[in-house]
This record gives structure tokens, C-alpha cells and sequence, in this order.
């Protein structure tokens, strides 16, 4: 499980004859969801490697873009979640 500080960063970018860009399936797990919601943007590419096809992809500058203009703004919007402390049970004490 991400932590909620690294769910707010950036996925550092793997590069390929001079594309830079991100799997989908590399990313933090709230990321991947909120992407999942809108799977037109940005583009995801396909990328031919040593003759693999790696699926599912985004140009790095796309999701940097991405990033700022939905993901943060989706996060900022959340509501927090309420931790509510641990409730003890009422205790009646009686004389012996």
C-alpha cells in the first residue's frame, strides 16, 4: 500500500530512444483509479521495445500535465478522511 505523500508525487519517467513516458501499471494505485476514469486523456501510446510491445503507456509530458491539471486537483478536492479514535467502553465501578 502507498503511503498518501507518495501518492502525491510524480512517477519518475523511463525513457526509450528518447521517449520519456510512464506505464500505467508503474503508477501509485489512486492514480491508476482516477485514470481508469478517463482513459481518452491523456493519449496512452503503445511502445515497441527489443520487440515487446509495452501497453498502456503515457508520454511523460501528457501525464506531468495530467498531473497537475486533474490528479491534484482531484486529491485537493477529497474529502479527509475522519480517523475517529478508538472508543472505550464505559466502565461502572461498584463498591465490594
Amino acid at each position: 500500500m502507498h503511503s498518501r505523500y507518495s501518492e502525491m508525487m510524480l512517477v519518475k519517467p523511463s525513457l526509450y530512444r528518447g521517449i520519456e513516458f510512464v506505464s500505467v501499471t508503474d503508477l501509485p494505485e489512486e492514480q491508476q483509479i482516477l485514470l481508469q476514469s478517463s482513459p481518452q486523456y491523456p493519449e496512452r501510446i503503445n511502445i515497441l521495445i527489443e520487440g515487446e510491445i509495452k501497453r498502456n503507456c503515457i508520454q511523460y509530458q501528457a501525464y506531468t500535465q495530467w498531473f497537475q491539471d486533474v490528479y491534484k486537483t482531484s486529491v485537493a478536492q477529497a474529502p479527509a478522511v475522519k480517523q475517529e479514535a478508538p472508543t472505550k467502553p464505559d466502565l461502572v465501578l461498584q463498591k465490594a
